[in-house]
């Protein structure tokens, strides 16, 4: 209920900045390490053995996160929207979270594969430069598939986020003038 969720953050706030208590409001919850991509920054992904948690584990994980004080949740990997156990995919994790109690839930992928029937409330791209910048770490053609199904997909609360490292610090002020020019993008964590 929506006078809940207004309640929760002003609740939260007085709990953590006066009382002094640690209590999360947003969680990260690695579905798996299976991805499509092998960023040079990367430590996550798992091309010889990738595996998928369960919806059994990750509903256990969620359950851990509420009852700690998280309400809002964000699925990552590898890369998300290859997560399957059966026939589940990504959307049908976002509607269990909300299900349980979360506010909301975002994806972050790497925008390789289309997204638009994504159901998540928000949606965020690692986006590691503009053109030849972001390939020198994701690989040939990975920026055009980006650009496509940032265009294709739908969303309305897309952001980038960009991962610093010395192989595209000097891309930094041209991948934010980028994402403020962008009609996709919202807004770009660095």
């Amino acid at each position: 209920n929506k006078l809940g969720q207004l309640a929760y953050m002003p609740l939260w706030w007085f709990e953590t900045a006066v009382l002094g208590r640690r209590k999360p409001l947003q969680s990260v919850v690695f579905i798996s390490d299976r991805c499509n991509l092998s960023c040079r920054h990367c430590s996550v992904y798992n091309h010889q053995a990738p595996v998928d948690k369960s919806t059994e584990q990750i509903r256990e994980e969620l359950e851990f996160c509420l009852s700690q004080g998280s309400r809002f949740v964000d699925f990552e990997g590898g890369e998300p929207f290859l997560w399957r156990d059966g026939g589940r995919t990504v959307n049908d994790l976002c509607r269990m979270a909300r299900s349980m109690g979360f506010y909301s839930c975002t994806v972050t992928t790497n925008a390789q594969l289309p997204f638009d029937g994504s159901v998540a409330d928000s949606i965020w791209v690692s986006l590691d430069g503009v053109g030849e910048s972001h390939e020198r770490i994701r690989g040939k053609g990975t920026f055009a598939r980006l650009e496509k199904n940032i265009a294709g997909c739908g969303c309305r609360n897309l952001s980038a986020n960009m991962a610093v490292n010395v192989l595209n610090a000097d891309a930094v002020a041209e991948t934010i003038e980028s994402v403020a020019a962008s009609p996709y993008f919202r807004m770009i964590s660095l």
